[in-house]
C-alpha cells in the first residue's frame, strides 16, 4: 500500500472546481471537500512540495493560498471510504449507493457506485443536478458520449435510460480503471469506456453529450461538442457556478445552441441545450 500526502486548500467553496481544474496538471488520485475546505491526495512519492506551492504563486486568485500538509502511512483506503460514503437519494427516483448498502426496493432507479479515486458518486451538487437534468429527458435508442466520466455514473444512468451506444471517456487511468467495474456492478454493457482527452469527440457525433468537468473546460471545447453533436441533439453540462452561466451561456449561443433547462442547487448549476 502507498503512503500519500493529504494537501488542504482552506479556500472559498466557490473556488474548489477551479482550484481541482489547475491541480490536473499534478498527479493528485482523489479530492474531498469537507466544512469549506478541499483536500487533495497525492502519492508521497510524486509529490513535490515546492512545485505545488510555486505554481500556486503563478495564479493569481490562489497566490495567498498556503495549502496545509498531513501524511499518511499505508493503509486501506477502500475502507476509510467505505466509513464515509453514505447512500443519496434525488428526486426520490434515484439512488446511488455502494454495494455494501441495502438496495431500496421501492426506488426507481438503483445505481451502484464504487468511486475508489474518481469523481462522481452524486454527493457533489454537480452529479446530482446532471442526475436531476437527465431523469426528466428520454435517452431511448439516443448515442451517447460522456465527456470526463469519472465514476462513469452518467453514462450509467443514461443506459438505464435506453441510451445505446455509449462512449464514455476521461484522461484519468482511475477513472479508466474504475468506469468499467462500475458498470459490471450494474450490469450494464453498452458501455465503451476510453482512456483519452477531448480530442476524442472528433470520433463521435451523437444525439447527446454528457460533460461534467469545470467551465474553462467547457467553454474551451464549445465549438468542438456543438460541431460534433447531430442535429436535434442535447448537450447536457455541469460543473458551472451560477455567476459563470452568462460564459457558458455566450459561449454556446456563439455555436448556435439554444438552452431549453437549468437545474440549480445553491451556486451550482446544470445546463441543457439544444442544436438546432
Amino acid at each position: 500500500m502507498k503512503e500519500y500526502t493529504q494537501v488542504t486548500f482552506d479556500i472559498e467553496p466557490d473556488q474548489h472546481e477551479v482550484l481541482t481544474a489547475f491541480l490536473s496538471e499534478f498527479p493528485f488520485e482523489t479530492f474531498t471537500e469537507e466544512e469549506g475546505k478541499l483536500y487533495a491526495y497525492i502519492p508521497s512519492e510524486t509529490f513535490d512540495k515546492q512545485q505545488l506551492e510555486s505554481y500556486l504563486q503563478s495564479l493569481p486568485r490562489f497566490a495567498s493560498v498556503q495549502p496545509a500538509y498531513t501524511v499518511y502511512r499505508p493503509k486501506n483506503w477502500n475502507e476509510e471510504w467505505q466509513k464515509n460514503f453514505q447512500p443519496i437519494a434525488i428526486e426520490d427516483k434515484i439512488v446511488v449507493r455502494a454495494p455494501f448498502h441495502d438496495k431500496d426496493e421501492q426506488v426507481q432507479h438503483d445505481i451502484l457506485i464504487e468511486p475508489r479515486m474518481s469523481f462522481g458518486t452524486g454527493h457533489h451538487a454537480t452529479t446530482a443536478l446532471m442526475l436531476r437534468l437527465m431523469y426528466k429527458n428520454d435517452f431511448h435508442h439516443q448515442y451517447v458520449v460522456d465527456f470526463g466520466c469519472g465514476t462513469g455514473i452518467l453514462a450509467i444512468f443514461a443506459a438505464r435510460k435506453g441510451a445505446c451506444p455509449i462512449v464514455a471517456f476521461d484522461n484519468n487511468e482511475w477513472s479508466y480503471n474504475n468506469a468499467p467495474l462500475n458498470c459490471q456492478l450494474n450490469h450494464i454493457d453498452q458501455i465503451e469506456v476510453k482512456l483519452a482527452g477531448e480530442e476524442e469527440l472528433y470520433n463521435h457525433h451523437p444525439h447527446i453529450i454528457l460533460a461534467n468537468i469545470n467551465r474553462n473546460i467547457l467553454v474551451d471545447n464549445m465549438s468542438l461538442m456543438a460541431g460534433q453533436l447531430q442535429h436535434k441533439g442535447s448537450l447536457y453540462l455541469s460543473g458551472v457556478l451560477m455567476r459563470d452561466q452568462r460564459e457558458v451561456d455566450d459561449a454556446a449561443t456563439a455555436e448556435g445552441l439554444r438552452k431549453v433547462a437549468v437545474e440549480e442547487d445553491g451556486e451550482w448549476l446544470a445546463l441543457q441545450y439544444e442544436k438546432p
